[in-house]
């Protein structure tokens, strides 16, 4: 009994009361139910993958890490070019810097 005097539902009769009669089962609510455990069975597939790759990468990670002399957390710059190339870039790149402080340079001066 609760507290007003009547004898208390058990779990199974609010349960009868709350399903739809036709049936025991609202014709809607299946089809809808069937689509979120498929979307859940997916999502927990896609999260598991993931969590396959993140490990996946961050033992790789730690071998470059340990290859490269890096520790954790720590920037590092390598190249992978051969110095020729590399020092062709460069003197490129200093060169187009140069042109274009010249062009600035010039430009103050004609404004002055």
């Amino acid at each position: 009994m609760n507290q007003s005097g009547k004898p208390q539902q058990t779990d199974q009769q609010r349960h009868q009361k709350e399903q739809p009669q036709s049936g025991g089962r609202n014709q809607n609510t299946v089809p809808a139910l069937e689509v979120l455990r498929d979307r859940v069975v997916h999502a927990v597939e896609e999260i598991t993958r993931l969590r396959s790759v993140n490990s996946e990468l961050a033992a790789r990670v730690g071998r470059l890490e340990k290859l490269h002399g890096v520790s954790a957390g720590a920037s590092s710059f390598v190249i992978d070019e051969e110095p020729e190339i590399l020092k062709e870039k460069i003197t490129g790149y200093i060169q187009a810097i140069d042109a274009y402080l010249e062009e600035v340079d010039e430009t103050q001066q004609e404004a002055e």
